[in-house]
């Protein structure tokens, strides 16, 4: 079934996906950039779905938070972006007032985080055919990408999204948060 790529690239504007994450030229790069997600996922839907669906159990180290407590006592959690011999710069969410430089001397301890920083459940209010709009925005790859985008400007367009793709079937059950997907070998 063809998707809604304008309906996709609305809500991923608006969920505030955009807040955290790049797709394209759009979007702010706190989180993974989103604009080659499948080939990261060696081009399984069901992968990239679940990582929305369910963000904590596989988060890359880049992106884990690490909660560093300070001599003084108090604490901040944030994202490693770099670290030397004397610093460790961290960024504690989606915008750059917010990256800090901690003295490795005020450090008392440091522990990573299970729980991503991309909250589970953003998609809870999204019905079906929404999920799956916002989902097959994600590119296959960039050229293709860019093509979808240049043809859903200014219109209501409904297509096919990336090839063989669109043409996989997905159940999801979210009274039991359960996800099954029956893809359809071509």
């Amino acid at each position: 079934k063809g998707r809604n790529l304008v309906g996709g690239k609305g809500l991923f504007l608006t969920l505030a996906c955009a807040q955290c994450h790049k797709l394209g030229t759009e979007g702010y790069a706190y989180g993974p950039d989103l604009t080659d997600v499948f080939k990261r996922h060696s081009n399984s839907r069901s992968s990239v779905l679940r990582e929305i669906l369910e963000p904590s159990p596989n988060i890359p180290n880049r992106y884990r938070n690490i909660l560093f407590t300070l001599k003084n006592g108090d604490s901040v959690s944030g994202m490693v972006m770099k670290e030397d011999g004397n610093a460790v710069t961290i960024q504690t969410g989606p915008a750059d007032t917010l990256i800090q430089d901690l003295k490795k001397s005020e450090l008392q301890s440091r522990a990573p985080q299970d729980l991503s920083p991309m909250p589970a459940g953003l998609l809870n209010s999204l019905q079906k055919e929404q999920i799956f709009d916002l989902h097959d925005v994600l590119p296959c790859n960039k050229s293709r990408f860019q093509e979808v985008l240049k043809s859903t400007i200014g219109q209501g367009c409904r297509r096919p999204c990336f090839g063989r793709y669109s043409d996989q079937k997905w159940k999801i059950d979210h009274s039991l948060g359960d996800l099954e997907v029956y893809d359809r070998q071509l």
